[in-house]
């Protein structure tokens, strides 16, 4: 019969993530120094989905045909009257 045996689970405080501000956990790297753990244990939550990975405003996430349609979207936005010199959005009245 075997017993309590095989590698234990380290645990990570959701919480104790939280506190850490996003200038100090932008990589993996990053925020296993903040939380004194290893490269690897971070890893590894984010595989199992414990924590959940955050994209910053320019939107790496994006495939690219998500970033053609953004950016498409984007240049209609833009009035056409202003195009050549200073081009301005359309303000919403």
């Amino acid at each position: 019969m075997t017993k309590n045996c095989g590698r234990k689970r380290i645990q990570l405080d959701v919480d104790q993530i939280r506190e850490i501000p996003f200038s100090q956990r932008t990589t993996i790297r990053d925020l296993s120094f903040a939380l004194i753990t290893s490269k690897d244990t971070i890893h590894r939550q984010l595989k199992l989905g414990v924590i959940r990975r955050h994209s910053n405003p320019i939107k790496p996430a994006l495939n690219e045909d998500n970033k053609r349609a953004r950016l498409r979207f984007c240049i209609s936005m833009i009035d056409s009257a202003s195009l050549p010199h200073d081009p301005i959005f359309f303000k919403d009245v």
